[in-house]
């Protein structure tokens, strides 16, 4: 695992959107656990044309999870291949790295 965030896009739940699913390493001393799940979904427009954007315009889940194996075995309930998963630029993933 990288010391930054890893992402990949997936299929969002509304047409038109992008989504995205990052894992963060847990900052020192997180006691819920040592990688962080994101999901964040985003209309297309905003991506597209670099917008700023609020709260009000995403759709965001999240969890921590305690290691490595609970984190593979949660993308795999989830259906994500874990060699999908890149450095953001990759993906034009929303968020500051």
């Amino acid at each position: 695992m990288s010391k930054g965030c890893i992402v990949t896009e997936v299929a969002p739940q509304l047409v038109g959107n992008r989504k995205w699913v990052a894992i963060y390493p847990a900052p020192e001393g997180e006691i819920r656990g040592a990688y962080k799940y994101f999901e964040v979904e985003l209309p297309g427009y905003i991506v597209e044309r670099d917008l700023d954007w609020f709260e009000s315009d995403e759709i965001t889940s999240w969890q921590f999870v305690a290691d490595l194996a609970g984190l593979y075995d949660l993308l795999e309930t989830k259906n994500l291949d874990p060699e999908t998963f890149d450095v953001p630029w990759k993906f034009n993933y929303p968020y500051h790295y």
